[in-house]
């Protein structure tokens, strides 16, 4: 039996998601997951902690303490609670400390996954020497680097080691339910999905509001569901009256199950100023479940499942132009759930396919 400690922040969901995924589909007479969870403090519940039977740790995060403190502290961690056979660390720049600890705790497999695609030169300049710098521990100390998509693994990584280093293993999905979603038939109206990632998006929802004010103009029958944070509808509520879409769109806050956000959705509609593209399952996941996609250049191109459901449209604001080609979209046949299913195992998205990658690194033999 091996034993596997997974590292994340309490904030990230999305990767707690992912870890609730791979807990169901391992091979628990081979691995057994444990579950460290850095956090301000240790009062919140995870569905971790509900949800699985596995051991779940609520740690202090870094940023609660300084750098040597907190390579103690998780030092001494691991040598009370271990010994581990892995540690795979989801905490982007953090990972190098944690890697560095479980180095010098002698953990055999030390693992950093990225996730993102966040841009270094966005920040400033004091926080980019610790960047930097978390970079060289985590390529110094890590065993094995994952990265779910070329990007990711390159911005954390650096291009050099990520060829020589780096495995990409896309995020796993249930194929067989997204693909099986039951679907209501002869609707009337046309569902839009739009996913927002941030508050930082909204000037992009701005503009799809135009795009949807538009469709109303041309008497076309849609309804607009906008998928977000809590504070979503606050911010563009009024934009909403303003351009009389009341009627046409509602609100939803972003689900943990993918299922429940693609729902009855023909087109689902990605703009690169909308959506920040760090992870590319909101893509495959509505090719999936039978939804065209139209998204703006540079998508990431690992999303593509090669159905012809991919629809490519210049970042250039102009409302009668996107209405006109969501209307081309919403006419695209869609493949046929075998299709779909066969593309997702293909591509590694399957669940099953994605978490037995992961799991080889786990058992392969150092040296």
């Amino acid at each position: 039996m091996k034993r596997v400690l997974q590292v994340f922040d309490a904030s990230d969901t999305t990767i707690e998601n992912i870890l609730i995924e791979w807990e169901r589909h391992v091979d628990s007479s081979q691995i057994e997951f444990e579950y460290a969870i850095l956090e301000p403090s240790g009062e919140n519940v995870s569905r971790l902690d509900i949800e699985t039977t596995a051991k779940v740790s609520h740690l202090s995060r870094i940023d609660t303490m300084k750098s040597r403190a907190f390579i103690q502290y998780i030092r001494t961690y691991l040598r009370k609670n271990g010994p581990f056979d892995s540690i795979h660390v989801h905490t982007y720049y953090r990972s190098g400390l944690v890697l560095f600890a479980a180095y010098l705790e002698k953990v055999p497999i030390r693992i950093t996954h990225a996730h993102y695609e966040s841009n270094v030169s966005e920040i400033s300049e004091k926080k980019k020497i610790y960047t930097h710098s978390m970079k060289w521990l985590i390529n110094k100390y890590s065993t094995k680097l994952i990265s779910t998509s070329k990007k990711s693994g390159q911005l954390l990584f650096g291009s050099k080691n990520f060829e020589v280093k780096c495995h990409v293993i896309p995020e796993g999905m249930d194929a067989f339910k997204l693909v099986n979603m039951k679907r209501e038939e002869n609707r009337s109206k046309r569902m839009i999905e739009i996913q927002a990632l941030e508050s930082k998006s909204v000037e992009g929802m701005r503009f799809l509001l135009e795009v949807m004010a538009e469709l109303k103009r041309q008497r076309r029958e849609f309804n607009l569901s906008l998928v977000g944070s809590e504070n979503l509808s606050q911010l563009l509520l009024p934009e909403v009256k303003r351009l009389g879409l009341e009627k046409f769109v509602q609100f939803r806050l972003s689900q943990p199950s993918v299922t429940e956000v693609y729902e009855n959705v023909d087109i689902v509609l990605l703009p690169k100023d909308l959506a920040t593209y760090e992870l590319p399952l909101s893509i495959v996941a509505a090719q999936a479940s039978g939804a065209n996609c139209l998204v703006t250049e540079n998508y990431p191109e690992e999303a593509d499942l090669e159905l012809g459901m991919i629809h490519v449209m210049s970042q250039v604001k102009d409302a009668k132009l996107w209405a006109k080609k969501i209307l081309q979209v919403s006419s695209v046949q869609v493949p046929e759930p075998d299709e779909r299913i066969f593309a997702l195992t293909k591509h590694k998205y399957e669940i099953g396919v994605a978490t037995e990658e992961v799991m080889k690194l786990y058992v392969e033999v150092q040296g």
